[in-house]
């Protein structure tokens, strides 16, 4: 098929005969995108990250129908926005060292709110 001769190049219909073309492969949709099983703070099955979700509408993204499309996996551009969101956060989350992540009770006020708080 790939000759540099025109003269010898195979024609269309030659090449739709050709036993490559003719195969019977299946057809397989991507996965749209693999929820792993819930950890700690992360949204699991059938649940919906908040943060996405209220970051999408103030950009003028119609929560209802991310949601929607979410539900009925939808492969359109409210889905995959959400997507992208949800690996971009969790890229954000993981790239501060363990020890950094300390929750209230364990790392210093920073204001005097919490200070009087805590006493």
């Amino acid at each position: 098929m790939l000759v540099l001769d025109p003269s010898k190049r195979l024609s269309l219909a030659q090449i739709k005969e050709h036993k490559w073309m003719t195969l019977d492969v299946p057809v397989q949709r991507p996965v749209l995108y693999q929820q792993p099983l819930s950890t700690e703070g992360e949204p699991g099955v059938g649940e919906y990250s908040e943060q996405v979700l209220r970051l999408m509408h103030s950009l003028g993204i119609d929560q209802h129908k991310t949601i929607e499309s979410l539900q009925n996996k939808s492969y359109n551009h409210f889905a995959a926005i959400y997507y992208l969101l949800v690996e971009r956060l969790k890229a954000h989350r993981c790239s501060f060292p363990v020890e950094q992540r300390l929750d209230a009770r364990q790392r210093r006020p920073s204001t005097i709110a919490e200070q009087t708080v805590i006493k």
